[in-house]
């Protein structure tokens, strides 16, 4: 349903079905509902205000972490241990609900207000963010990352659950797309509260993970298909959009960066080490023919990314071949 709103752009309707579900909960947990369907309801009330409230710079609803709060503990202990009861759809989908809700979870709502906009850096004294801050929540991003590779989730080690690439296509393009654009989020607020180096001894700090994570969310992507990410409408798009703008203003910020400019890469969990990576140029090719194929190119995105390449000096869009970015 998110999917489809933000795509039309109502984001009133949005709004209106955030009430419904918050009248749903109301509803189950003043009857003798199952604590499966409690949980369900709650997580994905909050799943969703979150990532609403992110994405389109909106206040957060739903205060508070489901993971840490006891009774939704108990009933995610309930639902996981009769899981195997219950269709394995279901099981599917709650899965991929708990590994959206550890990702957004990683994200401290004391900075809400800086992530909308409305921060007193400006005024030079920001007191909601840091570096100590900051790197904290990209630990916590990466955790989040990791746990759904291998089918856990910090908030309950012992559960057994699927991992990622065991879900459905349409989630693993959800969760994807969705932890590589609070990477780069979380980046871009960095950018903006002074926080970030050519040259830092933490990599989430320099001016150049843009490109580790433009880098990471194509790999992520070539094992997708179109329809899967697709599915969720303009607001996926949105996301990979965000992800580009932030390579080009970490190469117009930097005295490093250039569209020639490449890195070695080192992720553990691929177990690929010393591989060189694709250039800046390639990378913007191949988001940008992302953009373009996503739903034919029918949305105000094809244009806003081509022209912003336009304005790049010495950019141009067919001077090299398709490159892997694994």
């Amino acid at each position: 349903m998110p999917g489809v709103i933000w795509s039309v752009e109502m984001h009133n309707i949005s709004k209106i079905a955030l009430v419904v579900r918050r009248e749903l909960l109301t509803i189950t947990l003043s009857t003798e509902a199952t604590s499966e369907n409690v949980t369900i309801v709650q997580f994905y009330s909050y799943t969703h205000d979150k990532s609403y409230a992110l994405q389109k710079r909106h206040t957060i609803s739903f205060r508070g972490s489901p993971a840490v709060n006891a009774c939704f503990m108990r009933a995610f202990g309930s639902f996981n241990s009769s899981s195997v009861h219950q269709d394995q759809t279901d099981a599917i989908g709650m899965t991929g609900l708990l590994y959206l809700m550890e990702t957004f979870d990683a994200i401290d709502e004391s900075v809400v207000e800086c992530w909308a906009g409305y921060c007193k850096y400006s005024d030079g004294h920001c007191e909601a963010f840091d570096r100590r801050r900051a790197l904290r929540m990209f630990r916590a991003q990466q955790r989040a990352r990791e746990d759904c590779l291998v089918g856990s989730i910090s908030f309950e080690p012992s559960a057994s659950l699927l991992p990622l690439h065991q879900l459905l296509e349409s989630q693993q393009a959800d969760i994807s797309v969705t932890q590589f654009w609070l990477l780069n989020r979380l980046w871009e607020l960095c950018m903006s509260h002074g926080l970030l180096r050519d040259n830092s001894e933490h990599t989430e700090l320099r001016l150049d993970f843009a490109y580790h994570v433009a880098r990471k969310l194509l790999a992520a992507c070539d094992v997708l298909s179109l329809p899967s990410m697709e599915v969720h409408g303009v607001g996926l798009v949105e996301k990979i959009f965000d992800i580009a703008m932030g390579l080009i203003k970490a190469m117009s910020s930097s005295t490093q960066l250039s569209l020639e400019f490449s890195l070695s890469d080192y992720d553990p969990l691929i177990d690929k080490a010393n591989v060189v990576g694709p250039t800046v140029r390639v990378l913007l090719q191949r988001l940008h023919e992302l953009v373009q194929n996503f739903r034919g190119g029918d949305h105000d995105y094809v244009s806003q990314f081509t022209m912003t390449l336009s304005a790049i000096p010495g950019y141009s869009g067919t001077a090299e071949s398709r490159h892997s970015v694994a």
